[in-house]
């Protein structure tokens, strides 16, 4: 009985994808580097879903950042939404033969985890290292930020606080500009390179905590 409902979903599914409008939209396998909507990206990873393509096809596709999640919009109404592309090479694993990896055109891969930061307000961009991406989208929704302050130690406490108190909305006040004191705002930090990650949603104002190294280490140390 197991084989006769499995052939069956089967039939089903075929019958299901048949049925299928031709589709449009943003490339569903591989990696393209042009603008697409939030929309359009959303729409294609519900017809890869429905399609239930093989792994290896789409791979190089771009899927929601979860590590980048921040909502809302600045003064402005610049947005910040992300997507990563693992386009690193993994090719010897995802064909079984070498008549398989020639027949899919040889190796695509690009060779990095990549990051896509969006505006799509602007119908703007940017692709590159996760720490590219969002200082690029920092360059475009709050141009001059390099310029800031550094955020005091003893104010920004562990990661885990982001709330807004008193004495950091004093500081705050005191030495950002007050075009740096609104939605999605950022704040400067001083980090270690082990630890200067940029952080979305740390910033008192909702926006990114950017970790600006302090130091570049020794070798060896």
């Amino acid at each position: 009985m197991s084989q006769i409902a499995f052939d069956i979903d089967t039939m089903i599914h075929e019958l299901d994808l048949a049925a299928l409008p031709r589709w449009e939209g943003m490339p569903l396998g591989g990696f393209t580097a042009s603008y697409y909507s939030p929309a359009e990206h959303d729409a294609a990873l519900e017809r890869r879903r429905l399609e239930d393509r093989p792994y290896r096809t789409y791979r190089h596709t771009w899927t929601p950042a979860l590590c980048l999640d921040m909502r809302g919009e600045t003064e402005d109404g610049h947005t910040f939404i992300a997507y990563t592309a693992d386009t690193r090479c993994n090719c010897k694993f995802d064909y079984r033969t070498v008549a398989d990896f020639e027949e899919a055109g040889r190796c695509r891969c690009v060779g990095d985890l990549l990051t896509k930061a969006i505006c799509a307000e602007c119908r703007w961009h940017n692709i590159g290292t996760e720490r590219r991406a969002v200082e690029a989208w920092m360059d475009h929704a709050f141009p001059g930020w390099q310029a800031l302050p550094r955020f005091p130690i003893k104010l920004r406490g562990p990661m885990g606080s982001r709330q807004m108190t008193d004495k950091r909305e004093a500081w705050l006040e005191a030495n950002y500009p007050q075009r740096f004191r609104t939605a999605l705002s950022p704040i400067l930090t001083s980090r270690e390179p082990i630890g200067s990650r940029h952080v979305p949603g740390y910033s008192p104002y909702g926006g990114f905590d950017m970790g600006i190294i302090t130091r570049t280490p020794t070798v060896g140390t």
